[in-house]
């Protein structure tokens, strides 16, 4: 079954359609779910319910809940908005099918998402080991690209990373608390992966988050190129008005037109990072860093679910001119490095 629509090329199919869903839609909800929300929201469904006859713990309950509810329901609807940006012909295709037929439409699209994202899952464990074998001191012992079972917070180097920014990993004592079970580490989303540098300030945990190296390079080579994501070595800067520069790659004379895309391209990202793009790349990064044998939403007690919506909450679920300028200013910070570049490497995924 292929699918024609006004931005498809013919001949892509329904699963290869699916691809981009987990990248830069939704990374744990699944498709029905979200046009029920969207839906809802369309004829103005409240899920908070009627006060009458509750008593002021239920009334305060209920409040609370329906706070958790919007913000689960905007940000459902945003991951609607890029669906339908994605996939062309969306809502038609929902108005002129059967239940069966959404069923299978639903299941194909789901498929691909799936696929891609074990794709990556399976590319970062190699490419992260690779980056941190490479690192100063060199980890002992050397990471195996080709098994996570020897990382987490048991391991020097990935456990460094994996940290959350308020414990001192430095200190042996609280580094053996750690990696016994003492502390919890599994409860925070500040890891030192995501900070410029490796490390954060837990009186000012915005300084530096989501700008670290290893970050940007996960983003890189799933997004862009595995070759963009080897010229970049050093974050000059994490001020959030200064993007750091990449070394250009040597760019080769060729008589041939290039005819391939990066993947940034293909699922119509239009030379802008997304918080949902974000959001993907740190799940990623994070995730090759444990030693999980295979994908789960929870490991440890980690919730890659919860991770996956406060990096997206970071930027959409902000209140006040302040936080909101500084979402803009960090994907701002974002754009101009990723894509600003004039010697972006073409890639085929």
């Amino acid at each position: 079954m292929t699918w024609v629509g006004s931005r498809a090329r013919k001949g892509v199919s329904v699963t290869q359609l699916g691809r981009g869903i987990r990248k830069v839609v939704t990374l744990f909800e699944d498709l029905a779910s979200l046009v029920r929300v969207a839906d809802d929201d369309h004829l103005g469904v409240d899920a908070g319910g009627s006060d009458i006859d509750s008593t002021y713990e239920e009334i305060r309950i209920k409040k609370r809940k329906s706070v958790l509810s919007k913000v689960f329901q905007q940000r459902s609807l945003a991951a609607y908005d890029e669906l339908l940006r994605l996939i062309p012909n969306f809502e038609k295709k929902l108005t002129d099918s059967s239940p069966e037929e959404l069923l299978t439409f639903y299941g194909q699209l789901q498929r691909g998402a799936s696929d891609a994202r074990s794709e990556d899952t399976f590319t970062m464990k190699a490419v992260v080991a690779n980056w941190l074998n490479m690192s100063t001191p060199v980890p002992n012992p050397i990471l195996d690209p080709t098994c996570r079972l020897n990382r987490g917070i048991q391991h020097n180097t990935t456990g460094r990373l994996l940290c959350p920014i308020d414990f001192d990993w430095d200190d042996e004592v609280v580094r053996q608390k750690l990696q016994s079970g003492a502390e919890d580490w599994t409860s925070s989303f500040l890891a030192r992966c995501f900070y410029a540098g490796g490390s954060g300030d837990i009186n000012n945990i915005e300084k530096g988050f989501l700008r670290s190296l290893y970050l940007v390079k996960t983003f890189q080579t799933l997004f862009t190129s595995p070759s963009s994501a080897q010229h970049t070595t050093h974050i000059a800067s994490d001020d959030e008005n200064t993007a750091p520069t990449t070394p250009a790659p040597p760019r080769k004379k060729s008589k041939q037109p290039a005819t391939r895309t990066n993947v940034a391209t293909v699922l119509c990202m239009n030379g802008k990072v997304t918080p949902r793009a974000i959001a993907y790349a740190a799940v990623q990064l994070h995730f090759a860093l444990t030693d999980t044998p295979q994908w789960t939403d929870i490991h440890h007690n980690f919730d890659y679910q919860g991770l996956y919506n406060f990096i997206i909450d970071f930027f959409e679920d902000v209140d006040g001119p302040d936080a909101k300028q500084f979402a803009k200013n960090l994907l701002g910070w974002w754009n101009k490095y990723v894509f600003a570049s004039p010697h972006l490497v073409i890639y085929n995924h």
